[in-house]
């Protein structure tokens, strides 16, 4: 399942990227129907800024003070890496 699903919120300049990806996680499940497509807790999400993976343990301030736009929001990308059970 490929699809382009776009966020835009406001969240807590305390929040490292990996409290960003467990709300993330929730946000995404809340849109999916079918169970087997929901993301896992063992997936992982890997944020990304201007092609550039960023640190688990940045926190979000650090990172909006370096990285935001000159409009003001801080940019994302993401992608899910499945863990694969066998």
């Amino acid at each position: 399942m490929f699809s382009k699903l776009y966020y835009r919120f406001h969240v807590s300049q305390d929040l490292s990227i990996a409290d960003l990806q467990e709300i993330l996680k929730f946000k995404m499940n809340t849109l999916i129907d079918r169970d087997i497509d929901k993301v896992s807790t063992k997936d992982k999400l890997i944020f990304f800024n201007e092609n550039v993976s960023i640190s688990n343990q940045i926190v979000l301030r650090d990172l909006y003070i370096q990285k935001r736009e000159d409009d003001g929001w801080l940019y994302l990308d993401f992608l899910v890496e499945g863990i694969t059970e066998t």
